[in-house]
């Protein structure tokens, strides 16, 4: 039996639901996670080993291999360190679990990261592993960064819109208002 999610009855007290797969494997659920279309890594929150890196992972990272610091086909069993200049913070961001579940946008040469990482229990007994989804958003966040230019630039001219304008004289305009009125 393995806990998914959990349910409420009328009063709203929480009620575990559990599903039972008919006692399949691992191999079963490897089979499930490598399939899903989301790009997943799971780190061992000890040792920051990487422990899993399903198909979809696999894939995206062949797409940006080259700004990597190392082949794609040697990053399971390597730490997280590798991918960061900075890996002590990372650490502390990842140990206490206070930060987690964390998201964060980082640049990777010309890409931009999605991440979201999470702590996931497992039984008592085994403790709990780090939950990596991921995924590449650089056309995402180049469309955000053209729509937010067209809501308030002049198509025509380039210059800022009265909108805009009006935004980032505002302060301006009110520490000038209380320094006349005193």
């Amino acid at each position: 039996m393995v806990d998914f999610a959990e349910s409420h009855d009328e009063e709203g007290q929480g009620l575990p639901i559990k599903f039972d797969f008919l006692g399949m494997n691992a191999k079963f659920y490897t089979k499930i996670l490598d399939d899903l279309p989301v790009a997943i890594m799971a780190v061992d929150p000890e040792t920051f080993v990487i422990s899993y890196v399903n198909k979809t992972s696999i894939y995206l990272l062949k797409q940006i291999e080259a700004l990597l610091p190392r082949e794609v086909d040697s990053i399971l069993g390597s730490t997280i360190d590798i991918f960061h200049k900075n890996p002590a913070h990372q650490r502390h961001i990842l140990s206490g679990g206070a930060c987690l579940p964390h998201h964060a946008r980082i640049r990777l040469g010309a890409e931009t990261l999605d991440l979201q990482i999470s702590r996931v229990a497992l039984e008592e007994a085994e403790g709990a592993i780090l939950v990596l989804t991921w995924s590449i958003v650089t056309k995402q966040v180049e469309a955000e960064a053209h729509i937010w230019k067209l809501a308030h630039h002049d198509a025509l001219t380039g210059l800022e819109n009265r909108h805009a304008f009006s935004q980032r004289i505002s302060p301006e305009r009110e520490r000038l208002w209380w320094r006349v009125s005193c």
